[in-house]
């Protein structure tokens, strides 16, 4: 029976090249080569709630942080 951590191994090495195919973050252990490009294309749509998520926190948090005259 294979281990867990190399059956969750191409899942988080997909996850880490849609990140990095999909925003400008550089990620050290994702492989860019066409083939894993696509099979990282399952989890372009959690990247981007991911991304969606992050960009509503900070829109969110912005105008509580800073003075209402800006």
């Amino acid at each position: 029976m294979p281990s867990r951590e190399r059956r969750t191994e191409p899942v988080v090495t997909s996850v880490l090249t849609a990140v990095a195919f999909l925003t400008r973050i550089p990620i050290r252990n994702a492989a860019c080569t066409p083939e894993a490009i696509g099979r990282s294309t399952p989890f372009f749509p959690l990247v981007g709630a991911l991304l969606g998520m992050s960009n509503v926190v900070v829109l969110w948090m912005l105008p509580r942080a800073m003075p209402p005259t800006l």
